[in-house]
């Protein structure tokens, strides 16, 4: 999981360095999650939903906003999900 501020591109920035050491030190079919955080500040965003989600595709991330003020479950509840999905198609239950 990599997670930068929406509202501080520095953060944003750094997200090419910290992809290549999570691929580095993860197993290859570890999912990759990238969480904008603070989307409770829309009016203040310095990186761009688009521009992320951008990055994102072009990397093979799964991607999402979120703010630790109203909606965190929700990433966990994403993650939860894809953790069950991968598990199923490398463990798929006996017939």
């Amino acid at each position: 999981m990599m997670v930068y501020d929406i509202t501080r591109r520095s953060t944003y920035n750094h997200l090419s360095s910290w992809l290549t050491d999570a691929r580095n030190l993860t197993h290859p079919n570890t999912v990759i999650f990238l969480i904008g955080n603070k989307s409770d500040l829309d009016g203040q965003r310095d990186v761009t939903y688009e521009e992320a989600k951008a990055f994102a595709d072009e990397n093979g991330l799964t991607f999402l906003e979120c703010s630790a003020k109203t909606y965190v479950h929700f990433f966990f509840v994403c993650a939860v999900q894809s953790y069950l999905v991968l598990c199923f198609c490398l463990f798929p239950p006996a017939a």
